[in-house]
C-alpha cells in the first residue's frame, strides 16, 4: 500500500514540473491529483476499519473534512494548498505506520 501511495503522490507532482515545460501536462497533473484524493481517502477508509484508534489517522480524517467543509463554506483563495500538504501528511503517517509494524 505505501509504495502505491508513493506512485499517486510522485506522478502529479513530476506532472506538475514538467508542465514547466510541457504546458499540457499542468492538467494532467491536477486531475492526477483528485485521483491521489480518492485514492488516499479510500485507503484511509480500509485502514480506519483495521485501526480505529490510531490518532495520526484521526488527524487526517480532520483534516480531510476540515477541507471539503471550507471548499464549501468559505471564499479561502488559498484552498488549493491545503489537498497537497494533506496528501503529504498521509504519505508520511503511512510510511511511520509500516515501519513501526
Amino acid at each position: 500500500m505505501r509504495n502505491f501511495n508513493y506512485f499517486f503522490v510522485g506522478v502529479p507532482a513530476i506532472l506538475g514540473l514538467l508542465g514547466f515545460i510541457f504546458e499540457g501536462l499542468w492538467a494532467i497533473a491536477a486531475l492526477f491529483m483528485i485521483l491521489t484524493g480518492l485514492v488516499q481517502i479510500v485507503s484511509a477508509f480500509v485502514w480506519t476499519f483495521d485501526d480505529r484508534l490510531n490518532n495520526l489517522l484521526k488527524l487526517y480524517w480532520l483534516l480531510t473534512v476540515s477541507f471539503f467543509l471550507m471548499w464549501i463554506f468559505t471564499d479561502w483563495l488559498w484552498i488549493w494548498v491545503l489537498p497537497p500538504c494533506i496528501a503529504i501528511y498521509f504519505t508520511i503517517i503511512l510510511h511511520y505506520q509500516f515501519n513501526k509494524n
